[in-house]
């Protein structure tokens, strides 16, 4: 397998598992969503759709002083933490992944890097964005975010006892 091949398969595992643990957020999250959506106290009418709405959503369950809120201890600076992935999120989720030639840039020859190139739109603006990784920082940040997955996901519990594990959280 050539070193271009290698720098192909370990970025495709990390997208992979990043994605992963994004996964493993959102469907905590929209499980906390629906258990606080069919409380009789709930103001939640709908679950939204897109995962920043959903944060948002779970933001103000958290904040609104209730039965909920005072079940919710730690979570809060957890969402904060996921605040700062989330650019990440909508790379890996929507760019396209490619292996960068560095063949012209001396600094960089050396490193494995990677890159992920992602077009954004409304109805006014297109915007393009590109994201540059190095394999070695990559593989550290999905560290970071599989310990914050973990973290919330562990958390999220506490406000959502349907998806609490064997071990009786609750």
């Amino acid at each position: 397998m050539s070193n271009e091949d290698d720098k192909w398969a370990k970025a495709v595992r990390l997208r992979g598992e990043v994605l992963n643990s994004f996964g493993q957020i959102e469907l905590a999250v929209v499980g906390a969503l629906l258990w606080a959506a069919a409380r009789p106290d709930s103001e939640l009418t709908t679950i939204p759709s897109l995962s920043s709405q959903r944060l948002k959503a779970l933001r103000g369950i958290l904040a609104d002083g209730g039965a909920l809120a005072k079940r919710s201890g730690g979570i809060a600076p957890l969402l904060d933490r996921l605040e700062d992935f989330r650019e990440l999120r909508n790379f890996l989720a929507h760019g396209m992944l490619r292996i960068p030639d560095l063949s012209e840039r001396p600094g960089l020859r050396d490193r494995a890097m990677v890159e992920f190139h992602f077009i954004r739109s409304d109805r006014r603006t297109v915007e393009s964005g590109h994201y540059f990784f190095d394999l070695d920082d990559y593989e550290s940040l999905l560290g970071d975010l599989a310990e914050l997955a973990d973290r919330l996901t562990a958390a999220l519990p506490v406000l959502n006892p349907s998806i609490a594990d064997a071990s009786g959280v609750v």
